[in-house]
């Protein structure tokens, strides 16, 4: 039984007077019993010489069983998190980056198309030098890496 207990009037005098000359266990226990923590609760904490004291402050009259305590259920599922919406795109971050790879693939022929990327105000303008990058790449006979480039820095 998993029963809640509460003290009686008799009890709660108890607490104050100790004229019952309470063995400790029993003492702490109806001490400890509140009306909220279940046998199973008090077992928990006390150990299992629970069962001996709670039946003697039941004899004396200092306790009363309430009803039986829930048993502890199953938690409900819990939704798994909503999907995060995907970062902003970062302006700065993708000029520095993208001009960085300019220069890496064009070298010193690559400063004029950096310098475009480095001055993008907006995605629109960005969105442009970014283009003109691919096609100066493309223009040295570096297909692939000008696909790679838009591919990587396209990304808005």
């Amino acid at each position: 039984m998993n029963a809640l207990y509460r003290k009686t009037p008799a009890g709660q005098a108890e607490v104050a007077s100790k004229a019952h000359a309470l063995p400790p266990r029993a003492r702490s226990l109806l001490i400890m019993i509140d009306g909220k923590r279940s046998l199973t609760d008090l077992r928990a904490m006390l150990g299992p010489a629970v069962d001996e004291a709670i039946a003697l402050l039941e004899r004396e009259g200092l306790v009363e069983a309430l009803r039986e305590a829930p048993t502890p259920s199953a938690a409900p599922p819990v939704a798994p998190p909503a999907p995060a919406a995907p970062a902003a795109p970062d302006l700065a971050q993708i000029r520095r980056e993208s001009a960085r790879a300019v220069t890496d693939a064009l070298g010193p022929m690559g400063d004029g198309v950096a310098l475009r990327i480095e001055k993008a105000k907006d995605f629109d303008q960005l969105r442009a030098a970014l283009r003109l990058a691919a096609d100066s790449i493309e223009n040295i006979g570096q297909r692939r890496r000008a696909e790679e480039f838009l591919a990587r820095f396209m990304t808005f």
